[in-house]
Protein backbone atom coordinates (compact mmCIF):
# COMPACT_ATOMS: atom_id res chain seq x y z
CA UNK A 1 0.00 0.00 0.00
CA UNK A 2 1.69 3.55 -1.25
CA UNK A 3 0.52 6.62 0.82
CA UNK A 4 1.00 9.84 -0.80
CA UNK A 5 2.63 12.93 1.32
CA UNK A 6 4.12 16.26 0.85
CA UNK A 7 7.41 16.67 -0.16
CA UNK A 8 9.94 19.29 -0.15
CA UNK A 9 11.96 19.08 -3.57
CA UNK A 10 14.85 22.03 -4.45
CA UNK A 11 14.13 24.88 -5.94
CA UNK A 12 15.07 27.96 -6.00
CA UNK A 13 16.00 29.26 -2.23
CA UNK A 14 17.44 32.62 -1.32
CA UNK A 15 19.60 32.88 2.41
CA UNK A 16 19.69 36.66 2.97
CA UNK A 17 22.40 38.11 5.22
CA UNK A 18 20.57 41.85 6.28
CA UNK A 19 20.44 43.47 9.18
CA UNK A 20 20.98 41.14 11.45
CA UNK A 21 19.17 37.90 10.51
CA UNK A 22 19.85 35.40 7.69
CA UNK A 23 16.37 34.59 6.05
CA UNK A 24 16.36 30.81 3.88
CA UNK A 25 13.74 30.55 1.30
CA UNK A 26 12.58 26.73 0.00
CA UNK A 27 9.98 25.85 -2.52
CA UNK A 28 7.76 22.87 -1.80
CA UNK A 29 6.65 20.10 -4.14
CA UNK A 30 4.39 16.62 -3.95
CA UNK A 31 6.13 13.14 -3.64
CA UNK A 32 5.02 9.99 -3.44
CA UNK A 33 6.71 8.75 0.26
CA UNK A 34 7.99 6.09 -2.26
CA UNK A 35 9.71 8.11 -5.02
CA UNK A 36 13.09 8.51 -4.68
CA UNK A 37 14.40 11.75 -4.81
CA UNK A 38 16.92 13.70 -6.89
CA UNK A 39 19.64 13.77 -3.97
CA UNK A 40 22.40 14.20 -6.77
CA UNK A 41 20.76 17.69 -7.90
CA UNK A 42 21.07 19.20 -4.38
CA UNK A 43 25.13 18.06 -4.25
CA UNK A 44 25.22 19.51 -7.90
CA UNK A 45 23.68 23.21 -7.31
CA UNK A 46 26.29 25.76 -6.52
CA UNK A 47 26.43 28.53 -4.37
CA UNK A 48 25.41 32.01 -5.75
CA UNK A 49 25.85 35.67 -4.79
CA UNK A 50 23.30 38.03 -5.76
CA UNK A 51 24.78 40.77 -8.30
CA UNK A 52 22.41 43.85 -6.90
CA UNK A 53 23.38 43.02 -3.41
CA UNK A 54 25.29 40.76 -0.25
CA UNK A 55 22.87 38.32 0.62
CA UNK A 56 23.56 34.51 0.38
CA UNK A 57 21.58 32.89 -1.71
CA UNK A 58 21.39 28.74 -1.79
CA UNK A 59 18.92 26.30 -2.68
CA UNK A 60 17.06 23.42 -0.27
CA UNK A 61 16.04 19.83 -1.15
CA UNK A 62 14.00 18.15 0.40
CA UNK A 63 14.37 14.40 1.30
CA UNK A 64 10.33 13.14 1.49
CA UNK A 65 9.52 15.36 4.30
CA UNK A 66 12.54 17.24 5.41
CA UNK A 67 14.57 19.99 4.63
CA UNK A 68 17.82 19.94 3.56
CA UNK A 69 20.28 23.08 2.92
CA UNK A 70 23.82 22.86 1.17
CA UNK A 71 26.72 24.29 2.49
CA UNK A 72 30.87 24.49 1.57
CA UNK A 73 32.67 22.69 3.86
CA UNK A 74 36.47 23.30 4.27
CA UNK A 75 39.48 23.99 2.01
CA UNK A 76 38.96 24.25 -0.95
CA UNK A 77 35.32 24.37 -0.41
CA UNK A 78 33.24 20.99 -0.72
CA UNK A 79 29.41 21.02 -1.16
CA UNK A 80 27.43 19.20 1.62
CA UNK A 81 24.01 18.61 1.52
CA UNK A 82 22.53 18.83 5.44
CA UNK A 83 18.72 18.02 6.74
CA UNK A 84 17.96 21.16 8.96
CA UNK A 85 16.35 19.85 11.81
CA UNK A 86 14.91 21.85 15.29
CA UNK A 87 14.58 18.43 16.94
CA UNK A 88 18.54 17.85 17.12
CA UNK A 89 21.26 20.01 17.94
CA UNK A 90 24.76 18.97 15.94
CA UNK A 91 25.78 19.24 12.88
CA UNK A 92 27.68 16.04 10.71
CA UNK A 93 28.52 15.43 7.63
CA UNK A 94 29.18 12.17 5.99
CA UNK A 95 32.61 11.58 5.07
CA UNK A 96 34.07 10.34 1.67
CA UNK A 97 34.82 7.16 2.96
CA UNK A 98 31.53 5.96 4.66
CA UNK A 99 31.61 2.33 4.77
CA UNK A 100 27.87 1.91 3.66
CA UNK A 101 28.83 2.98 -0.01
CA UNK A 102 28.63 0.64 -2.79
CA UNK A 103 31.65 -1.08 -2.98
CA UNK A 104 33.36 0.22 0.02
CA UNK A 105 36.39 -0.82 1.44
CA UNK A 106 36.86 1.69 3.55
CA UNK A 107 38.62 -0.05 6.69
CA UNK A 108 40.91 2.49 7.67
CA UNK A 109 38.01 4.58 10.41
CA UNK A 110 37.31 1.76 12.56
CA UNK A 111 36.81 2.20 16.62
CA UNK A 112 40.27 0.69 17.65
CA UNK A 113 41.72 4.07 15.39
CA UNK A 114 39.74 6.17 17.50
CA UNK A 115 40.41 5.38 20.93
CA UNK A 116 38.60 1.91 20.39
CA UNK A 117 37.84 -0.35 23.08
CA UNK A 118 36.94 2.22 25.51
CA UNK A 119 34.58 3.92 22.46
CA UNK A 120 32.93 0.87 21.62
CA UNK A 121 32.01 -0.12 25.64
CA UNK A 122 30.27 2.94 25.75
CA UNK A 123 28.66 3.30 22.56
CA UNK A 124 25.99 1.18 23.77
CA UNK A 125 24.95 3.64 26.47
CA UNK A 126 25.66 6.82 24.63
CA UNK A 127 23.86 5.55 21.92
CA UNK A 128 21.40 3.84 23.70
CA UNK A 129 19.66 1.83 21.17
CA UNK A 130 21.01 -0.86 18.46
CA UNK A 131 19.75 -2.03 15.14
CA UNK A 132 17.67 -4.65 16.74
CA UNK A 133 16.87 -3.34 20.22
CA UNK A 134 16.19 0.47 19.29
CA UNK A 135 12.61 -0.33 19.55
CA UNK A 136 11.96 -1.20 22.96
CA UNK A 137 8.67 -2.59 23.48
CA UNK A 138 8.23 -1.95 27.07
CA UNK A 139 9.38 2.09 26.81
CA UNK A 140 11.91 1.66 29.02
CA UNK A 141 15.55 3.26 29.86
CA UNK A 142 17.43 2.75 26.60
CA UNK A 143 20.21 2.82 28.08
CA UNK A 144 22.05 -0.65 27.70
CA UNK A 145 25.46 -0.99 29.99
CA UNK A 146 25.90 -3.89 28.39
CA UNK A 147 27.83 -5.33 25.06
CA UNK A 148 29.95 -3.83 22.88
CA UNK A 149 29.19 -1.43 19.79
CA UNK A 150 30.53 -3.43 17.33
CA UNK A 151 28.45 -6.30 18.13
CA UNK A 152 25.50 -3.45 17.04
CA UNK A 153 27.16 -0.89 14.65
CA UNK A 154 29.86 -2.06 12.05
CA UNK A 155 32.68 0.35 12.85
CA UNK A 156 34.89 -1.50 9.61
CA UNK A 157 33.57 -1.55 6.05
CA UNK A 158 34.72 -5.49 6.48
CA UNK A 159 31.98 -6.10 9.17
CA UNK A 160 28.88 -4.82 6.60
CA UNK A 161 27.03 -7.16 4.98
CA UNK A 162 27.42 -6.45 0.96
CA UNK A 163 23.60 -6.13 0.85
CA UNK A 164 23.96 -3.23 3.05
CA UNK A 165 26.19 -1.26 0.94
CA UNK A 166 23.43 0.11 -0.80
CA UNK A 167 24.30 3.91 -0.78
CA UNK A 168 24.86 5.24 -4.23
CA UNK A 169 27.92 7.63 -2.68
CA UNK A 170 28.47 8.97 -6.18
CA UNK A 171 25.44 10.54 -6.00
CA UNK A 172 25.47 12.33 -2.64
CA UNK A 173 27.25 14.87 -1.50
CA UNK A 174 29.76 13.90 0.79
CA UNK A 175 33.15 15.20 2.59
CA UNK A 176 36.49 14.14 2.30
CA UNK A 177 38.65 15.64 5.00
CA UNK A 178 41.97 14.60 4.09
CA UNK A 179 41.49 17.24 0.63
CA UNK A 180 40.42 19.72 3.07
CA UNK A 181 43.73 22.06 4.33
CA UNK A 182 41.37 23.41 7.28
CA UNK A 183 40.18 20.57 8.69
CA UNK A 184 41.09 19.90 12.34
CA UNK A 185 40.09 16.77 14.20
CA UNK A 186 40.12 17.24 17.98
CA UNK A 187 41.08 13.89 18.92
CA UNK A 188 37.45 12.59 20.29
CA UNK A 189 35.12 9.96 18.58
CA UNK A 190 31.69 10.97 17.43
CA UNK A 191 29.02 8.42 17.27
CA UNK A 192 24.95 9.07 17.18
CA UNK A 193 21.90 6.33 16.49
CA UNK A 194 18.48 7.25 15.80
CA UNK A 195 15.00 5.35 16.68
CA UNK A 196 14.91 4.31 12.84
CA UNK A 197 17.67 2.42 13.34
CA UNK A 198 20.29 4.47 11.84
CA UNK A 199 23.59 5.58 13.30
CA UNK A 200 26.67 7.12 12.14
CA UNK A 201 30.07 7.21 13.60
CA UNK A 202 33.38 9.03 13.35
CA UNK A 203 35.16 11.84 14.88
CA UNK A 204 34.77 15.38 15.65
CA UNK A 205 36.69 18.61 14.40
CA UNK A 206 36.63 21.93 13.57
CA UNK A 207 36.58 23.38 9.86
CA UNK A 208 35.49 26.68 7.79
CA UNK A 209 31.91 26.77 6.60
CA UNK A 210 30.23 28.99 3.74
CA UNK A 211 26.88 29.68 2.90
CA UNK A 212 27.69 32.19 -0.50
CA UNK A 213 29.21 35.70 0.70
CA UNK A 214 29.00 34.31 4.38
CA UNK A 215 32.06 32.27 5.64
CA UNK A 216 32.02 31.18 9.24
CA UNK A 217 35.65 30.21 10.50
CA UNK A 218 36.17 27.11 13.17
CA UNK A 219 32.40 25.18 13.04
CA UNK A 220 32.60 22.20 15.41
CA UNK A 221 30.90 19.49 13.59
CA UNK A 222 31.51 15.58 13.39
CA UNK A 223 32.43 13.65 9.99
CA UNK A 224 30.74 9.88 9.83
CA UNK A 225 32.59 8.04 8.21
CA UNK A 226 29.94 4.94 8.97
CA UNK A 227 26.31 5.67 8.33
CA UNK A 228 23.66 3.79 6.59
CA UNK A 229 21.88 7.25 6.40
CA UNK A 230 22.12 8.80 2.84
CA UNK A 231 22.60 12.65 4.43
CA UNK A 232 24.44 14.38 7.21
CA UNK A 233 22.39 16.52 9.94
CA UNK A 234 22.20 20.40 10.68
CA UNK A 235 21.18 20.21 14.15
CA UNK A 236 19.82 23.63 15.68
CA UNK A 237 18.47 22.58 18.65
CA UNK A 238 19.42 23.49 22.41
CA UNK A 239 22.95 22.82 23.42
CA UNK A 240 21.78 20.09 25.97
CA UNK A 241 20.78 18.45 23.36
CA UNK A 242 24.39 18.01 21.65
CA UNK A 243 25.86 14.54 21.39
CA UNK A 244 29.25 15.74 22.29
CA UNK A 245 31.30 13.85 25.04
CA UNK A 246 34.65 14.77 25.62
CA UNK A 247 35.22 12.37 28.22
CA UNK A 248 35.57 9.53 25.45
CA UNK A 249 38.80 11.84 23.99
CA UNK A 250 42.14 10.30 24.01
CA UNK A 251 43.47 14.13 25.55
CA UNK A 252 40.54 14.07 28.35
CA UNK A 253 41.66 15.36 31.72
CA UNK A 254 39.49 15.01 34.53
CA UNK A 255 40.88 17.93 36.36
CA UNK A 256 39.60 20.63 33.33
CA UNK A 257 36.56 20.03 34.34
CA UNK A 258 36.87 19.56 38.31
CA UNK A 259 37.32 23.13 40.26
CA UNK A 260 40.10 23.05 42.53
CA UNK A 261 41.02 21.28 45.36
CA UNK A 262 37.61 18.89 44.53
CA UNK A 263 36.24 15.59 45.63
CA UNK A 264 34.16 13.11 44.10
CA UNK A 265 31.00 14.61 45.46
CA UNK A 266 31.63 17.40 43.01
CA UNK A 267 31.27 15.57 40.31
CA UNK A 268 27.32 15.87 40.64
CA UNK A 269 27.67 19.70 40.09
CA UNK A 270 29.10 19.12 36.58
CA UNK A 271 27.73 19.66 33.56
CA UNK A 272 28.07 18.15 30.83
CA UNK A 273 31.01 20.57 28.32
CA UNK A 274 28.52 22.05 25.25
CA UNK A 275 30.14 23.47 21.90
CA UNK A 276 28.90 26.57 20.16
CA UNK A 277 26.00 24.91 17.54
CA UNK A 278 24.98 26.89 14.50
CA UNK A 279 22.72 29.17 15.39
CA UNK A 280 24.95 30.32 18.48
CA UNK A 281 27.51 30.51 15.90
CA UNK A 282 25.88 32.92 14.24
CA UNK A 283 25.26 35.26 17.09
CA UNK A 284 29.45 35.05 17.84
CA UNK A 285 29.94 35.85 14.37
CA UNK A 286 27.32 39.09 14.30
CA UNK A 287 25.38 37.66 12.15
CA UNK A 288 22.28 38.08 14.23
CA UNK A 289 21.49 39.45 17.41
CA UNK A 290 19.97 36.73 19.37
CA UNK A 291 20.07 33.08 19.46
CA UNK A 292 16.49 32.53 17.76
CA UNK A 293 14.35 31.44 14.44
CA UNK A 294 11.15 31.25 13.20
CA UNK A 295 10.20 28.90 11.04
CA UNK A 296 7.20 29.30 8.49
CA UNK A 297 5.99 25.87 5.93
CA UNK A 298 3.76 27.25 4.38
CA UNK A 299 0.62 25.87 3.37
CA UNK A 300 0.55 22.20 1.88
CA UNK A 301 -0.21 23.35 -1.70
CA UNK A 302 2.36 26.78 -1.68
CA UNK A 303 5.25 26.23 -3.50
CA UNK A 304 7.34 28.26 -0.57
CA UNK A 305 8.70 28.16 3.10
CA UNK A 306 10.97 30.45 5.01
CA UNK A 307 13.36 30.28 7.86
CA UNK A 308 14.54 33.17 9.59
CA UNK A 309 17.61 33.16 12.20
CA UNK A 310 17.32 36.04 14.04
CA UNK A 311 14.31 37.84 13.29
CA UNK A 312 10.33 37.51 12.94
CA UNK A 313 7.94 38.20 9.36
CA UNK A 314 5.33 39.67 11.02
CA UNK A 315 3.09 39.15 7.44
CA UNK A 316 3.73 35.14 7.97
CA UNK A 317 0.88 34.91 10.87
CA UNK A 318 -2.18 36.31 12.10
CA UNK A 319 -3.35 37.48 15.74
CA UNK A 320 -0.62 37.64 17.83
CA UNK A 321 2.45 36.00 18.49
CA UNK A 322 1.61 33.81 22.01
CA UNK A 323 4.90 32.99 24.22
CA UNK A 324 5.35 30.24 26.30
CA UNK A 325 8.13 28.98 27.99
CA UNK A 326 9.63 25.40 27.45
CA UNK A 327 9.01 22.91 29.63
CA UNK A 328 11.09 19.41 30.28
CA UNK A 329 9.35 16.06 29.88
CA UNK A 330 13.06 14.61 30.80
CA UNK A 331 12.79 14.99 34.53
CA UNK A 332 11.04 11.29 34.83
CA UNK A 333 14.49 10.12 33.59
CA UNK A 334 16.56 12.02 36.15
CA UNK A 335 17.45 14.99 34.07
CA UNK A 336 17.02 18.43 35.26
CA UNK A 337 17.69 20.67 32.32
CA UNK A 338 15.54 21.13 29.36
CA UNK A 339 16.69 19.82 26.20
CA UNK A 340 14.13 19.81 23.92
CA UNK A 341 11.86 22.61 22.52
CA UNK A 342 8.61 21.32 24.23
CA UNK A 343 5.98 24.09 25.34
CA UNK A 344 2.88 22.90 27.22
CA UNK A 345 -0.42 22.09 25.53
CA UNK A 346 -3.32 22.07 27.24
CA UNK A 347 -6.21 20.36 25.31
CA UNK A 348 -6.75 19.22 22.18
CA UNK A 349 -10.54 19.92 20.53
CA UNK A 350 -12.82 19.28 17.58
CA UNK A 351 -14.66 21.89 15.67
CA UNK A 352 -17.59 22.35 13.52
CA UNK A 353 -20.79 23.67 12.58
CA UNK A 354 -22.29 21.06 14.95
CA UNK A 355 -20.67 22.71 17.95
CA UNK A 356 -17.63 21.81 19.75
CA UNK A 357 -15.88 18.71 21.42
CA UNK A 358 -13.59 18.44 24.06
CA UNK A 359 -11.13 15.47 23.59
CA UNK A 360 -8.94 16.15 26.25
CA UNK A 361 -7.81 18.88 28.60
CA UNK A 362 -4.60 17.90 30.83
CA UNK A 363 -1.42 20.11 30.32
CA UNK A 364 1.03 18.10 28.50
CA UNK A 365 4.75 18.28 26.79
CA UNK A 366 4.15 19.07 23.24
CA UNK A 367 7.70 18.58 21.08
CA UNK A 368 7.57 21.22 17.77
CA UNK A 369 9.48 19.18 15.85
CA UNK A 370 10.08 20.30 12.31
CA UNK A 371 12.30 16.90 11.64
CA UNK A 372 9.49 14.51 11.69
CA UNK A 373 6.55 14.61 9.45
CA UNK A 374 3.65 13.61 11.55
CA UNK A 375 2.61 13.71 15.24
CA UNK A 376 2.62 11.49 17.91
CA UNK A 377 -0.01 10.63 20.67
CA UNK A 378 0.55 8.62 24.10
CA UNK A 379 -1.24 5.25 22.87
CA UNK A 380 -4.77 5.80 24.99
CA UNK A 381 -4.81 8.89 23.65
CA UNK A 382 -4.08 8.38 20.53
CA UNK A 383 -6.87 5.28 20.53
CA UNK A 384 -9.45 8.15 21.98
CA UNK A 385 -8.96 10.48 19.05
CA UNK A 386 -9.35 7.64 16.74
CA UNK A 387 -12.53 6.99 17.94
CA UNK A 388 -13.73 10.63 17.90
CA UNK A 389 -12.79 10.94 14.27
CA UNK A 390 -15.04 7.69 13.44
CA UNK A 391 -11.67 5.67 12.68
CA UNK A 392 -9.25 2.74 14.06
CA UNK A 393 -6.08 2.22 14.67
CA UNK A 394 -4.17 0.71 11.53
CA UNK A 395 -2.12 -2.16 12.88
CA UNK A 396 0.24 -1.91 10.04
CA UNK A 397 0.92 1.71 9.61
CA UNK A 398 -0.11 3.14 13.13
CA UNK A 399 -2.07 5.35 11.14
CA UNK A 400 -5.89 5.97 12.36
CA UNK A 401 -7.88 4.62 9.17
CA UNK A 402 -11.25 6.33 8.48
CA UNK A 403 -14.05 4.66 7.89
CA UNK A 404 -15.11 7.00 5.56
CA UNK A 405 -13.31 9.91 3.47
CA UNK A 406 -14.01 13.16 4.10
CA UNK A 407 -16.13 15.08 1.79
CA UNK A 408 -13.76 17.97 0.15
CA UNK A 409 -15.94 20.72 2.24
CA UNK A 410 -15.72 19.20 5.43
CA UNK A 411 -15.17 21.68 7.90
CA UNK A 412 -14.15 20.10 11.20
CA UNK A 413 -11.04 21.54 12.44
CA UNK A 414 -8.68 20.16 15.38
CA UNK A 415 -7.82 23.06 17.78
CA UNK A 416 -4.98 22.65 19.80
CA UNK A 417 -4.85 24.99 23.29
CA UNK A 418 -1.91 26.50 24.35
CA UNK A 419 -1.85 28.24 27.34
CA UNK A 420 -4.85 30.33 25.71
CA UNK A 421 -3.30 30.74 22.16
CA UNK A 422 -5.16 28.52 20.00
CA UNK A 423 -4.26 27.07 16.66
CA UNK A 424 -7.11 25.52 14.60
CA UNK A 425 -6.12 23.25 11.81
CA UNK A 426 -8.95 21.57 9.26
CA UNK A 427 -8.39 17.87 9.88
CA UNK A 428 -8.32 16.94 6.38
CA UNK A 429 -4.81 18.19 6.30
CA UNK A 430 -3.95 15.48 8.62
CA UNK A 431 -5.24 12.83 6.22
CA UNK A 432 -3.77 11.22 3.48
CA UNK A 433 -4.93 9.10 0.41
CA UNK A 434 -3.84 5.89 -0.22
CA UNK A 435 -3.74 4.21 -3.89
CA UNK A 436 -6.69 2.22 -2.81
CA UNK A 437 -9.15 5.07 -1.64
CA UNK A 438 -8.51 4.63 1.84
CA UNK A 439 -8.04 7.96 4.23
CA UNK A 440 -5.70 8.03 7.11
CA UNK A 441 -5.09 10.41 9.70
CA UNK A 442 -1.71 10.97 9.91
CA UNK A 443 -1.62 10.97 13.71
CA UNK A 444 0.90 7.79 14.92
CA UNK A 445 0.78 6.22 18.84
CA UNK A 446 4.03 6.63 20.80
CA UNK A 447 4.82 4.50 24.05
CA UNK A 448 6.25 7.89 25.56
CA UNK A 449 4.11 9.78 27.80
CA UNK A 450 4.39 12.81 25.85
CA UNK A 451 2.73 14.76 22.57
CA UNK A 452 5.48 15.48 19.06
CA UNK A 453 4.02 17.42 16.73
CA UNK A 454 5.14 17.60 13.69
CA UNK A 455 5.14 18.78 10.05
CA UNK A 456 1.36 18.20 9.68
CA UNK A 457 1.01 20.93 12.47
CA UNK A 458 3.60 22.89 11.95
CA UNK A 459 2.80 23.95 8.12
CA UNK A 460 -0.55 25.96 9.80
CA UNK A 461 1.42 27.55 12.54
CA UNK A 462 3.63 30.42 12.73
CA UNK A 463 6.71 29.03 14.95
CA UNK A 464 9.43 31.54 16.59
CA UNK A 465 12.18 29.15 18.56
CA UNK A 466 13.80 31.77 21.03
CA UNK A 467 16.96 29.59 22.43
CA UNK A 468 18.74 32.12 24.40
CA UNK A 469 15.32 32.89 26.86
CA UNK A 470 13.91 29.52 26.43
CA UNK A 471 10.79 30.43 25.17
CA UNK A 472 8.48 29.66 22.07
CA UNK A 473 6.28 31.88 20.51
CA UNK A 474 3.19 30.38 18.14
CA UNK A 475 0.42 32.11 16.16
CA UNK A 476 -1.62 30.56 13.19
CA UNK A 477 -0.17 31.01 10.31
CA UNK A 478 -1.31 33.26 7.64
CA UNK A 479 -1.00 32.47 4.06
CA UNK A 480 -1.82 35.21 2.43
CA UNK A 481 0.12 37.57 4.56
CA UNK A 482 1.15 39.67 1.33
CA UNK A 483 4.37 41.68 1.29
CA UNK A 484 7.42 40.75 3.73
CA UNK A 485 7.53 42.37 7.27
CA UNK A 486 10.47 41.48 8.50
CA UNK A 487 11.34 42.98 12.05
CA UNK A 488 15.10 41.31 13.64
CA UNK A 489 15.28 40.26 16.94
CA UNK A 490 17.20 42.09 19.50
CA UNK A 491 16.10 41.53 23.04
CA UNK A 492 12.43 40.19 22.98
CA UNK A 493 10.98 38.55 20.39
CA UNK A 494 8.66 41.89 18.38
CA UNK A 495 4.73 42.17 19.09
CA UNK A 496 4.96 38.64 20.92
CA UNK A 497 2.73 39.02 24.68
CA UNK A 498 2.55 36.04 26.86
CA UNK A 499 0.24 33.53 26.12
CA UNK A 500 -2.24 33.33 29.36
CA UNK A 501 -1.33 30.38 30.31
CA UNK A 502 2.35 31.25 30.22
CA UNK A 503 2.89 30.93 34.40
CA UNK A 504 0.48 27.40 34.56
CA UNK A 505 2.45 25.07 32.85
CA UNK A 506 3.24 21.50 32.80
CA UNK A 507 5.16 20.17 35.56
CA UNK A 508 4.04 16.52 35.57
CA UNK A 509 2.32 14.01 33.82
CA UNK A 510 -1.18 13.36 34.23
CA UNK A 511 -2.23 10.00 35.53
CA UNK A 512 -5.66 9.98 33.62
CA UNK A 513 -7.07 12.43 30.64
CA UNK A 514 -10.14 14.40 31.85
CA UNK A 515 -12.37 15.26 29.39
CA UNK A 516 -15.19 16.82 31.12
CA UNK A 517 -13.69 20.48 30.73
CA UNK A 518 -13.53 23.09 27.99
CA UNK A 519 -10.76 24.03 26.10
CA UNK A 520 -12.58 26.63 23.97
CA UNK A 521 -13.10 29.17 27.00
CA UNK A 522 -11.34 32.10 25.53
CA UNK A 523 -11.64 31.01 21.84
CA UNK A 524 -13.52 33.73 20.14
CA UNK A 525 -11.21 35.84 21.91
CA UNK A 526 -7.66 34.88 20.95
CA UNK A 527 -8.15 32.87 17.88
CA UNK A 528 -8.59 34.78 14.56
CA UNK A 529 -9.71 32.14 12.31
CA UNK A 530 -13.06 32.19 12.62
CA UNK A 531 -16.40 31.75 14.55
CA UNK A 532 -15.93 29.26 17.23
CA UNK A 533 -19.50 27.50 16.35
CA UNK A 534 -21.89 26.44 18.67
CA UNK A 535 -21.51 27.21 22.36
CA UNK A 536 -22.57 23.21 22.69
CA UNK A 537 -19.86 21.33 24.49
CA UNK A 538 -19.59 17.62 23.25
CA UNK A 539 -18.40 15.41 26.40
CA UNK A 540 -17.31 11.75 26.27
CA UNK A 541 -16.01 8.85 28.90
CA UNK A 542 -12.72 8.61 29.31
CA UNK A 543 -10.87 5.13 29.89
CA UNK A 544 -8.66 5.01 32.60
CA UNK A 545 -4.65 5.84 31.27
CA UNK A 546 -3.34 2.98 29.94
CA UNK A 547 0.37 2.49 32.06
CA UNK A 548 1.38 -0.12 29.53
CA UNK A 549 3.88 2.27 27.06
CA UNK A 550 3.76 -0.84 24.37
CA UNK A 551 3.12 0.19 21.44
CA UNK A 552 -0.63 0.16 20.04
CA UNK A 553 0.79 -1.07 16.33
CA UNK A 554 3.11 -3.54 15.70
CA UNK A 555 5.86 -1.05 14.12
CA UNK A 556 5.34 1.93 16.04
CA UNK A 557 6.93 1.14 19.08
CA UNK A 558 9.81 3.51 19.61
CA UNK A 559 12.87 3.99 22.06
CA UNK A 560 12.36 6.82 24.45
CA UNK A 561 13.60 10.26 23.55
CA UNK A 562 13.37 8.71 19.29
CA UNK A 563 12.34 10.78 16.64
CA UNK A 564 9.13 9.10 15.16
CA UNK A 565 9.10 9.58 11.56
CA UNK A 566 6.55 6.12 10.37
CA UNK A 567 9.43 5.12 8.84
CA UNK A 568 9.80 7.69 6.63
CA UNK A 569 13.49 9.18 6.82
CA UNK A 570 14.93 10.30 9.94
CA UNK A 571 14.89 10.56 13.40
CA UNK A 572 16.22 12.10 16.44
CA UNK A 573 19.28 10.92 18.26
CA UNK A 574 18.69 9.44 21.83
CA UNK A 575 21.77 10.60 23.22
CA UNK A 576 20.73 13.50 24.66
CA UNK A 577 19.40 11.26 28.07
CA UNK A 578 22.98 9.35 28.20
CA UNK A 579 25.36 11.53 27.06
CA UNK A 580 24.83 13.40 30.45
CA UNK A 581 24.58 10.60 32.28
CA UNK A 582 27.40 8.91 30.78
CA UNK A 583 29.87 12.11 31.11
CA UNK A 584 29.56 12.19 34.91
CA UNK A 585 30.06 8.02 35.09
CA UNK A 586 33.62 8.50 33.23
CA UNK A 587 34.21 11.63 35.39
CA UNK A 588 33.71 9.23 38.41
CA UNK A 589 36.07 6.48 37.07
CA UNK A 590 38.92 8.57 36.36
CA UNK A 591 38.88 10.08 39.95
Amino acid sequence: MKLKNVALVAGCVNAVVAEKYLKLDFEKHRADIDEELPLAHSAARQLRKRASDDSVAFPLVAQENYYSINLEVGTPPQNVSLLLDTGSSDMWVIGSNNGYCKNSDNKSRNLDALGSNRFAKRASSVASASPSSATDSDGGDDGDDSGDAEQFYPTAASEIPAAAKTLDCQSLSLFDLEKSSSFKSNSTPFFTSYGDNSYASGLWGTDDVRLGNLSIADVFFAVANFSNSSTGVLGVGLPALESYNPALSDNFNVSDYLPANSSDADIDNISKPTYANFPQILKQKNVIEKVAYSLFLNDTNATNGQILFGAVDHSKYTGSLSTLPLVNSLYVEGINDTTQLEITLDGMGLKNSQGQFTIYNQKMPALLDSGTTVSYLPIDLHSLVAKQLKGIVDPQTGFIKLKNCPAKNDNTQLVFNFGGAFISIKYTEFIEKSDDDNCYVTFMPQGEPGILLGDNFLRNAYIVYDLEDMEISIAQANFNGGAENIEAIVKNVPSAVKAPGYSASFTEFPSSYATTGNIFSGYNSTNSTGSAGSKTTMTSSRTSRNTNTASAAGNSSSSTRAKKNAGFAHEVPVSAISVIMVFNILLSMLL
